[in-house]
């Protein structure tokens, strides 16, 4: 990992192949430890270049995405505005504007800002590629998904099938978010099946990172429908996949999936350092997207130390959206070609 005193160099503005180490470094941190990234790039920002390159959006782009994860408003709004207010990225972006759009409707949907996020994949569709497009209706799908509208989730999924029926990588997407559907509607057969179709085109396709995910998703309706026989059938699969990706979030889920099962199938006690281990992960675990499925493992594992922990970061957390629901600063951020559809 490329540290940060290393890019703080005599340099007063980074070379281009300081650019790239920085960019690595930043993309690196982004994929295990969201905080890391926001420190890197915030550190760096006095020394970008202020030409656009390719090189340089793809910095502006992952110290965006680290915004997000970490929910540092202040950050998101100084690169939103970048893109939304300086005329020399405006006179550079083409397609890049579908992208930038995309990262705050992700942004509005986490805060809660539905609404707004749905405007915003809108904008995202003007400016898309083809192959941009379809992540756009997936993430579409997340957000009526998250608010509950999974008869939308389904009909605008359903329709992309059709449209990109020839396709397999991208049906490979499409799957796994109907899936995510069903699955919210508690069809957990249904869901699996399409877990299982999803996990073994990226399985055959090599993309293990978008394996491993998948991959955890089936695990987890096995969990919830307490199918052990179909849980420990791909249970070593996808540990193989999540182990070569190295990805300390996913490898994370994958432990609490294991010592879930072992508690609840087994019904075998855990020693020492897996329930350290719990308590340890629990606070990462509550930040990610996977934190609703925490409700029913921390049910299932039986631990006094754990359920007491839970509930107290829980109660945290209700707090903390309470308080953002109130925080009107998202509000302002808003990219010039959406509201103004040029």
């Amino acid at each position: 990992m490329l540290q940060v005193a290393l890019l703080l160099s005599a340099f007063v503005v980074l070379t281009p192949n300081e650019l790239f180490k920085t960019l690595q470094a930043i993309q690196g941190a982004n994929a295990s430890n969201p905080s890391e990234a926001l420190e890197i790039y915030t550190k760096v920002q006095p020394v970008l270049p202020k030409t656009p390159s390719k090189g340089l959006y793809e910095i502006h782009l992952a110290g965006l995405k680290s915004g997000i994860r970490a929910n540092d408003v202040g950050l998101i709004k100084s690169i939103i505005n970048l893109f939304s207010e300086n005329k020399d990225w405006l006179h550079y972006l083409n397609y890049e504007k579908g992208e930038i759009a995309t990262y705050l409707a992700i942004y509005f949907r986490r805060t809660g800002k539905f609404e707004l996020a749905e405007k915003s994949y809108e904008c995202a569709i003007r400016f898309s590629t083809n192959e941009q497009k379809q992540k756009i209706i997936n993430n579409l799908a997340v957000l009526y998904r998250t608010a509950g509208q999974l008869d939308e989730a389904e009909e605008i999924l359903d329709r992309a099938l059709i449209e990109y029926r020839e396709e397999e990588h991208i049906k490979a997407a499409l799957h796994n978010n109907l899936a995510n559907v069903y699955f919210d509607r508690e069809n957990y057969e249904k869901a699996a099946e399409l877990y299982r179709l999803a996990f073994l085109h990226h399985q055959k396709s090599g993309e293990n990172y978008e394996a491993s995910y998948v991959g955890l998703n089936l695990l987890n309706s096995y969990i919830a429908s307490k199918q052990w026989q179909g849980y420990q059938r791909y249970v070593n699969t996808v540990k193989m996949r999540v182990d070569q990706t190295q990805d300390s979030e996913l490898i994370t889920v994958l432990m609490w999936q294991e010592l879930t099962v072992k508690r609840a199938e087994q019904v075998a006690e855990l020693n020492q350092e897996q329930q350290v281990f719990l308590l340890d992960s629990l606070p990462m675990l509550m930040k990610t997207e996977y934190h609703h499925n925490i409700t029913r493992y921390v049910s299932l594992l039986q631990l006094p130390k754990l359920t007491t922990l839970y509930q107290d970061f829980a109660t945290y957390k209700n707090l903390s959206v309470r308080k953002l629901d109130d925080n009107k600063q998202s509000l302002d951020l808003v990219l010039s070609w959406c509201q103004e559809g040029v």
